[in-house]
């Protein structure tokens, strides 16, 4: 048996698991649930766990109740599932261009969505004339469609490459003039709500983590399914097609997935940058794959957006975005991923 690799046996019936993976799942799952813990309890004043249990139960006073049930525990749970979310859409489109530096916010997705939800602000769109609830996230997945369709198609249909990535950096550039334009015009009101939510703002409303949910089991049942084919994608489409694999119907499901999710995650909490990018790599370099381990990554993508809240809420007061904090941690990987690729083409 090769090392790291270890059988779990049922009767008649044995099944070979790779235990590093199996182990860091298991970490970084008890991880975010501390840190969400940590997130409900910790702000401008501390609530004791033993409290939060009362509340949650019901118990407690009403000051105690709102504060647990109605402002804290939404924005945990939005935190969670917009870095999952992040993560999963990273994922997809790095197992769909092979390439680490591919990401929704390098690639021009999140942007687009950030450009449909601005438009809901300042221009007073409304998707069929819904609520802001409803309209704000699907201007978002409208958004962030149209910029993915118009990067694979300026791409000509590359998958992989640094081309997809160019093309991806030169329609991010166009679609931030655009979200600029829609600043310049706006009321001082509207911008203001804008510049809040593009520096990312968990503050959500409890309505919003349902749709955000949902679409998070969509994102997992999408990485469940096609985890065979983008194994076999991993060595090469040629390979993948001598193994039955529909690369191209596999590659559509997956940017279609990467757009949900992105889009979701933007119109709920905004564009919190770089975590798309960074939490799949965090999850190789700690599983040691060769290709991006799912669960680990949404789970680390849940990690990063709650710790980056917790440090801004106790350690900064609230007065440090949670975007600029993800930011911070996300900009020297990006670097250190192109100088890397750079690197491996010399």
């Amino acid at each position: 048996m090769s090392a790291g690799m270890g059988v779990v046996r049922l009767g008649p019936l044995s099944v070979r698991i790779r235990i590093r993976p199996l182990v860091a799942f298991a970490v970084l799952l008890v991880v975010a649930l501390v840190l969400f813990c940590l997130s409900i309890s910790a702000g401008s004043t501390w609530v004791a766990p033993a409290t939060v249990v009362d509340a949650l139960s019901g118990g407690s006073g009403q000051a105690v109740r709102y504060q647990v049930l109605g402002l804290r525990l939404p924005r945990a749970a939005i935190g969670t599932l917009a870095g999952a979310a992040l993560a999963l859409a990273g994922a997809f489109l790095q197992s769909i261009a092979r390439n680490p530096l591919a990401s929704p916010d390098v690639l021009g997705i999140t942007t687009g969505a950030s450009v449909g939800a601005a438009g809901v602000f300042i221009l007073g769109w409304r998707v069929f004339d819904a609520p802001l609830t409803v309209s704000l996230p699907l201007a978002a997945l409208i958004g962030g469609s149209i910029a993915a369709a118009a990067v694979f198609w300026a791409s000509r249909g590359a998958a992989g490459g640094m081309r997809l990535v160019l093309v991806g950096v030169g329609v991010n550039a166009a679609l931030l003039g655009l979200l600029h334009g829609l600043l310049v015009v706006g009321g001082t009101y509207d911008v203001l709500q804008v510049q809040v939510w593009l520096t990312g703002d968990l503050s959500s409303d409890a309505p919003r983590i349902a749709p955000l949910a949902v679409v998070l089991v969509v994102a997992a049942i999408i990485a469940v399914a096609t985890s065979r084919s983008t194994a076999a994608m991993h060595l090469g489409d040629d390979i993948a097609h001598g193994v039955g694999v529909a690369v191209g119907r596999t590659r559509g499901v997956l940017l279609a997935g990467s757009v949900l999710a992105a889009s979701a995650a933007v119109g709920a909490a905004g564009p919190l940058g770089f975590i798309a990018l960074s939490a799949p790599q965090i999850a190789r370099f700690l599983t040691r794959e060769s290709r991006v381990p799912l669960g680990c990554t949404a789970v680390c993508g849940a990690i990063l957006v709650l710790a980056a809240d917790l440090v801004a809420r106790t350690l900064f007061s609230g007065r440090v975005s949670v975007g600029l904090l993800t930011a911070i941690v996300g900009g020297p990987i990006l670097i250190s991923l192109m100088l890397r690729r750079l690197r491996s083409r010399a």
